[in-house]
């Protein structure tokens, strides 16, 4: 998950002093119930997939049924046409499958995992940089409209990252919405913000572990629970949330 973070924020390190940088933060809606079964089967075949392999598979997402419960009336069953299993360890290699050939174009970078996106490019001058990223982004959209992939229009974001205050003259549209322009936005778990400086990052996991511990004192205090568990209360609770993201 981090891995794409790392990307991210390795990239725009690099440019830091001698291009500017930008990009836009994607959040699909209901990622795994969206993915087309018809799709997914052609692009494990398109991957030189077996063809065995790909009629498990398809064995496994086919006869699927649902029913809708309304005011206590009950539908008659349907077909699952699209989504996979959440329950199931297989569904999330498919799904990441499904997005394995979403948009790279020679102007921008995609990171993607999961439900979280990452449309972002750099140039010497600003004003290519934000034109790289609207043509990165509308071909990003039209893929998303191809493949039957909702992007959820209230959890849009762009940074302009710059270590000065100077304020960025652009306006990103997707759908005809404005594209809020911010200094720090979440990104798979992780606060990333304008100058990569990482403190809204820090102040965050500072906090939330500190009130994890203030909530779980007394057993932590406790002389019934043995120093292992105690151990394994920590590891779990608070030093997971301490590391999470520190490679990034």
């Amino acid at each position: 998950m981090t891995h794409q973070c790392m990307r991210l924020t390795d990239h725009v390190d690099l440019n830091f002093n001698n291009h500017s940088k930008a990009a836009i933060f994607l959040d699909i809606e209901k990622a795994f119930n969206t993915t087309l079964h018809p799709g997914l089967l052609c692009k494990l075949i398109i991957l030189n997939f077996l063809v065995r392999t790909v009629k498990l598979i398809s064995s496994f997402l086919s006869n699927g049924k649902f029913k809708v419960l309304v005011e206590g009336e009950m539908s008659t069953p349907r077909e699952i046409k699209a989504g996979v299993p959440q329950d199931s360890v297989l569904s999330h290699v498919l799904y990441n499958l499904y997005i394995n050939d979403a948009l790279q174009t020679t102007s921008t970078q995609l990171a993607v995992f999961a439900n979280d996106a990452c449309i972002y490019a750099t140039n010497r001058k600003e004003g290519f940089t934000i034109r790289k990223l609207q043509r990165g982004r509308t071909a990003t959209e039209a893929w998303c409209e191809l493949w039957n992939i909702k992007i959820n229009e209230d959890k849009i974001s762009a940074i302009y990252f710059s270590h000065g205050s100077r304020p960025v003259k652009c306006q990103h549209t997707l759908r005809g919405r404005n594209i809020t322009l911010v200094n720090n936005v979440k990104y798979l778990g992780a606060n990333v913000d304008r100058k990569i400086s990482w403190r809204p990052h820090i102040e965050r996991i500072k906090a939330k572990p500190f009130r994890t511990f203030i909530i779980t004192y007394s057993l932590f205090k406790s002389e019934r629970l043995n120093i292992n568990l105690k151990l394994t209360l920590y590891k779990a609770l608070i030093r997971s949330v301490m590391t999470y993201a520190c490679h990034a």
